[in-house]
Order: structure tokens, then sequence, then C-alpha cells
């Protein structure tokens, strides 16, 4: 999943999720890594989701452009650092996020 801003359309979302949870409206406390997707290099357009880091509060909106299997949002490293302000995310290969899907508006 890829978050560089709600104005770009560079903004990608990898939502992993079990299938019960790809039906849902949000989540919170969810795990989220990073992944190098490119997404400039793709046509990524599907539904936007709002993902908030839970320790520093930093927001981001992304899309999401597919469904995994391990229960947790896979970031593009962009929208990763992007939402690591503290740095710990890095540190712990992991942040831990809330997520909802939003209209964004296009």
């Amino acid at each position: 999943m890829i978050v560089i801003g709600r104005e770009s359309l560079l903004a990608v979302l990898l939502l992993c999720a079990a299938a019960a949870a790809a039906t849902a409206q949000s989540a919170s406390n969810v795990r989220a890594t990073y992944n190098i997707y490119d997404p400039a290099a793709h046509n990524w357009d599907l539904i936007a989701t709002g993902v908030t880091n839970t320790a520093t509060g930093a927001q981001a909106t992304v899309r999401i452009v597919d469904q995994c299997s391990n229960g947790g949002l896979d970031l593009d490293q962009g929208v990763f650092n992007q939402l690591d302000t503290n740095g710990q995310g890095f540190a712990n290969g992991y942040l831990i996020v809330d997520y909802q899907f939003v209209n964004c508006g296009d």
C-alpha cells in the first residue's frame, strides 16, 4: 500500500486482509510493513483508504491495489516513510496503523 498524499495519483495501497476483513469499512491497530511497488509505473485506480500512524497521528490517503492474506497493510516505501514521522516504524520494521475507506473525490 502506498501513500504519498491525497492529491497524488501515486498513492496506491495494498490492503492485506483476510477475506472477512476485506469487506470492513475500517480497522484499528493493523500491522503495516513496506515494499517497493513503484506506483508511477502502474495505472492503479481503486478504492481510497485513509491510513493513520497510531503512534504519531501522521495521515495519508492511499489506494488499494490488492488483497493479501497476512491481515495487514503492505505500504509502498514512500508512503511508509511519510507515515513514519518518528523513525520507529523503520526501526521496528513495521508501523501500527488505523485505516478507514474514504471518498477520494474522483
